[in-house]
């Protein structure tokens, strides 16, 4: 058995790392019962997998995380009474909660069919919204993205520096969420209640970027083009906004959000 949860991390909790979440959601399910499948071998470990680690420094309202389950039913790890009992997606939601703290939130939790690929594989786009700005800033920024024939950042990894042209990688720019609306009509399928309860913000820069193993675009990347190019007097510090992940996307003949 699949399922797919979406959870929200938020607060103090977007200065640990990915590794960390992970053990997070491990000793998470461990306390609350949840009945998860281990593999087999010398070091047994729970089987799950995250859509895509996040950044340090930001938060996120809609990411993702594949777990398999043996069954529904609260396992005998669990002291409270509930041990043997079989609950449902939303008694486990709030299940999930009541273990956690307020940083770290489950807002959904979807049965998958047993040969469901995983959400990394999957994994295409990502939208954002970067608080902290001006709403003269984040028109300024919106209207570099479109004037610029091409716009080139230096992706620096371990072995290597990669150069992406950021007109190729992100999808859409907009100050303002109405604005943004319009553009990623024509390029996605969203969950857009939740999104206007969670990310709504009238004056906010937001971005639709691509995202995955083969490239994977953040939107502190435009914003640092934007300062070398726009402001070059003053040094950019990405940790002057506030960077937030509001959903996750898969490819088909539109982006479709995972969360549907």
């Amino acid at each position: 058995m699949k399922v797919r949860i979406r959870f929200t991390k938020t607060g103090s909790m977007q200065y640990i790392g990915h590794l960390d979440l992970m053990r997070f959601f491990q000793k998470l399910f461990r306390r609350c019962g949840f009945d998860v499948c281990y593999s087999q071998g010398f070091n047994p470990h729970q089987l799950m997998s995250f859509a895509s680690p996040l950044g340090l420094g930001v938060t996120t309202v809609a990411d993702y995380l594949d777990v398999s389950l043996e069954s529904y039913k609260v396992t005998s790890l669990a002291g409270d009474g509930y041990a043997g009992r079989t609950l449902d997606a939303k008694e486990w939601l709030d299940r999930i909660n009541s273990f956690s703290n307020e940083m770290v939130t489950v807002t959904g939790i979807y049965r998958q069919p047993d040969n469901a690929k995983p959400s990394m594989s999957l994994l295409s786009a990502a939208s954002y919204v970067i608080y902290g700005m001006e709403p003269a800033q984040a028109m300024s920024v919106e209207e570099f993205f479109y004037n610029e024939h091409e716009i080139k950042y230096e992706k620096k990894t371990k072995k290597s520096v990669k150069e992406l042209d950021l007109k190729q990688g992100i999808y859409a720019v907009a100050a303002g969420y109405e604005k943004y609306c319009a553009l990623a009509e024509e390029l996605s399928v969203r969950d857009v209640a939740y999104e206007r309860k969670t990310a709504y913000s009238a004056d906010a820069l937001y971005m639709l970027c691509k995202s995955g193993s083969d490239v994977n675009v953040r939107p502190d990347m435009l914003l640092a083009c934007y300062g070398m190019k726009m402001e070059p007097e003053r040094e950019y510090d990405r940790y002057k906004y506030e960077i937030v992940r509001t959903d996750m996307f898969y490819g088909d003949e539109k982006l479709i959000s995972m969360s549907l």
